[in-house]
């Protein structure tokens, strides 16, 4: 019931993050370690990308996150619902889809340790070309989007 104790361990995350605001605005160099505070027993990370990075880097690191997130997210479900084709892209968008999933019960993406470094190049990696991909398809529903939108008309 609690993920092998994750739940709890990010729930000691949103304590520490509730008795230290600053946190918010500049984030703690070792989140594991601070976080092993409000926990019971030590803890090397968060076991959360996404919490990982929140505690790591703040309120502004977070949100950086989470657009790249989204914006991967959003790729891959064009790649997969447009390219049928070309299989070695819609690999590559599964990929990142696992990696996303992965990142939720540990640390691999974002804000990781020497020993992650890799995931999260493969990560960036394939988030970049995903993007590169979707460029032409995204400028295109974005027009089409203005469009139907009468104060975003040129």
């Amino acid at each position: 019931g609690t993920l092998n104790s994750r739940t709890r361990i990010w729930s000691a995350a949103l304590h520490a993050i509730r008795e230290t605001p600053s946190i918010l605005y500049w984030g703690m160099p070792n989140p594991g370690w601070y976080v092993s505070f409000y926990f019971d027993s030590e803890i090397a990370h968060l076991h959360n990308a996404w919490l990982q990075a929140f505690v790591g880097m703040g309120l502004i690191g977070f949100l950086i996150t989470v657009l790249f997130t989204l914006s991967t997210a959003w790729n891959c479900l064009i790649v997969l619902i447009r390219y049928s084709g070309d299989v070695w892209k819609r690999s590559i968008a599964i990929l990142s889809l696992c990696l996303m999933a992965a990142g939720m019960l540990e640390p691999y993406l974002f804000y990781t340790s020497g020993q992650y470094h890799l995931t999260d190049l493969l990560f960036f990696l394939c988030a970049g070309y995903l993007a590169y991909w979707q460029e032409e398809d995204n400028h295109r529903i974005l027009a089409a989007i203005r469009s139907r939108i009468p104060f975003l008309k040129k």
